[in-house]
């Protein structure tokens, strides 16, 4: 008989997501919504195990917990303790006190999660781990935006499959983050979204069509055979389609969803680059109905607003908008959202997609008579300093996150707190609080959506340990502890993966550059070996193998298969293409290696080598027609 989990959490959304999650799992799953509910549940169910959340209405995590070990059994009950906030000194005190077991700060991973459920269920009685994940429901009981909030905050991947009526969309999540959307609604094909943008007419639109179901190719592809898209153009305009076709679903009401773990979408996929809750304040602000806006803050008048505390809600990429900033600046905690019903439209449309990204946090007492517990705002600090990591708009390439996380990386392994956030000893709460913020907004998970898995598992690497550093010296009381007891933390195994491998990529492309490849071939298998789920790392090895070995076939066709592996690891990465179109190169297939080219220009619009390719095979092309005008000239 598998165990029965107990979870209470005040965020209904939450458990819905939690609870169907470890049904699936095979856990049996009861529900609680405040601490005296919670208790209640305790009494008639029983469970194996609880998941309590730390700010709970009617009575706290931390008296349900007191009141659990009082009982007959509580000091036996494995109980994890979940908090939205960062985790003062007095907490974590208390929860050892009260002989919590884990405690974890949301959001939670769901890997993370299972992994520490069925390390604490009760021999005999774990689920299986290892059932892919299969959620679904109704958007009248877990709306869309939340939808999208919860799964980016667990990390899922898979495929989302949202539908209502006759519309269906199909939603690539890879680790929490939208990366591609694909719909059935004709209106939202690539063709009318230009014509509704007046990029094309309805006469090239009717034209490309006619020559897709020729089998001409795809439309896009078509559109810039006509010379009506070059390569820049397309690549925008694949991405406003798939970015269109989500922002969409924030208008229905109604509907149905399925997120299938593990699942991926057939074909190749054109990454999103935004952040999920910047896409999620936009539809909501643009697309959401006013009447569903209304309808959540009306139940929850009762509740005081202020800003979060948890970091990665906090540091979120929503983007710039002095609208949100002014809302922002006007949320204290001092008043419930009674007191803020004379707000507009707009501004309670900001409001409601601010709390469904987790950037303001509900709580039912007031802050009156306590501290405000809100961090520094990000969108505020240092913005200079954040386009060295995020500088998309000015044509950023991924190899220079890499090269950022990893000096980072490294640096973190020989500092300690103070030099990691740049401070000294001495420094006082506000000092450290405003480096915290200038650091912890440039490495935000959220930052490098659009990266590669190895790229964002060093965000995620690098966001904890900021995170975690600035936990130890936060408060004077904080750094007295963390004196008493230094402890250096250790990377987590993902992440020393992750950047073993990046270091011996970054010397081979190095070793690359000064012709040593020899070398190169060493470094690049080493980073293959350390973190193999890498596509990149196995095309720049068939590549340094190749030019290692020029006019040996074997290295050729060795070369070849690593880098056709690279491209199914690393569809959305220009590398594989570009490599493999040099490999075509080598072999005299022009054409095709023409085609790839294009496709790594696709993918990456700043591919300078891909562009560089491609121009020489244009000139070529005009000196050979050149050539033969000359010849036939004469003739």
């Amino acid at each position: 008989m598998t165990a029965t989990i107990l979870c209470v959490d005040d965020d209904s959304n939450f458990r819905r997501i939690l609870s169907r999650a470890l049904r699936e799992q095979g856990y049996q799953v009861e529900t609680a919504g405040d601490g005296e509910t919670a208790l209640e549940r305790l009494r008639t169910v029983h469970p194996d195990l609880v998941t309590l959340d730390v700010m709970l209405p009617r009575k706290d995590g931390f008296s349900v917990l007191e009141e659990i070990r009082r009982g007959d059994r509580g000091s036996r009950l494995p109980v994890v303790m979940l908090s939205g906030c960062r985790f003062t000194p007095d907490y974590e005190a208390r929860a050892r006190d009260l002989e919590a077991d884990v405690v974890l700060t949301k959001p939670v991973p769901l890997k993370t999660l299972f992994n520490v459920v069925g390390r604490l269920v009760p021999d005999g009685k774990a689920a299986s781990q290892n059932r892919p994940l299969d959620l679904s429901g109704l958007f009248t009981e877990l709306p869309f935006p939340a939808l999208l909030h919860h799964l980016h905050g667990l990390r899922a991947s898979g495929v989302l499959r949202i539908q209502q009526g006759t519309k269906k969309k199909l939603v690539q999540l890879r680790g929490g983050q939208p990366v591609s959307v694909r719909s059935n609604m004709v209106k939202e094909t690539l063709g009318h979204l230009l014509v509704a943008s007046g990029t094309i007419s309805w006469d090239v639109l009717h034209e490309s069509v006619r020559r897709v179901k020729r089998g001409e190719g795809l439309q896009g592809q078509i559109l810039k055979a006509m010379f009506m898209l070059d390569d820049a153009d397309l690549a925008h305009a694949l991405y406003h389609q798939a970015e269109q076709r989500l922002l969409e679903v924030f208008s229905w009401n109604s509907g149905s969803f399925r997120f299938q773990q593990g699942a991926k979408l057939k074909g190749e996929t054109v990454g999103l680059k935004r952040s999920p809750a910047s896409l999620i304040l936009e539809g909501v602000r643009e697309r959401a109905s006013l009447e569903q806006v209304d309808a959540f803050l009306t139940e929850r008048v009762h509740l005081h607003a202020l800003p979060s505390s948890a970091p990665f809600h906090a540091y979120q990429d929503i983007g710039d908008d002095p609208d949100v900033e002014t809302l922002l600046d006007g949320l204290d905690g001092r008043r419930n959202l009674s007191e803020l019903s004379g707000l507009g439209e707009a501004e309670r449309r900001i409001l409601y997609g601010l709390i469904v990204v987790g950037r303001v946090d509900l709580e039912t007492a007031s802050a009156g008579n306590r501290p405000i517990r809100s961090l520094p705002r990000a969108g505020r600090v240092a913005r200079e300093e954040v386009r060295v990591v995020d500088d998309r708009a000015e044509g950023r390439k991924e190899h220079r996150a890499r090269l950022e996380l990893t000096e980072l990386a490294a640096r973190f392994e020989q500092q300690d707190e103070f030099e990691m956030l740049g401070v000294t000893s001495g420094s006082n709460d506000a000092a450290i609080r405003k480096a915290f913020a200038e650091l912890a907004h440039r490495t935000h998970p959220d930052r490098f959506a659009a990266g590669s898995e190895a790229v964002r598992g060093l965000a995620e690497q690098v966001f904890d340990r900021v995170n975690r550093a600035y936990k130890a010296i936060s408060t004077s009381e904080a750094r007295r502890l963390t004196a008493e007891r230094r402890e250096d933390a250790q990377a987590n195994d993902l992440g020393q993966k992750a950047l073993r491998a990046e270091r011996a990529f970054q010397r081979g492309r190095g070793a690359l550059r000064a012709r040593r490849f020899g070398d190169a071939v060493t470094c690049f298998a080493e980073a293959v070996e350390a973190y193999p789920e890498e596509g990149e790392y196995h095309a720049y090895y068939g590549w340094s193998e190749h030019l290692a070995a020029p006019a040996d076939p074997v290295a050729l066709r060795r070369a070849k298969k690593r880098t056709l592996l690279s491209k199914k690891l690393a569809p959305q990465c220009a590398a594989p293409f570009l490599i493999l179109g040099r490999l075509c190169n080598v072999e005299g297939k022009t054409e095709v290696a023409e085609r790839l080219f294009t496709r790594a220009v696709e993918v990456d619009p700043e591919c300078e080598e891909a562009l560089q390719e491609l121009r020489l095979i244009s000139l070529r092309r005009k000196r050979k027609r050149g050539v033969l005008g000359r010849i036939l000239k004469r003739g």
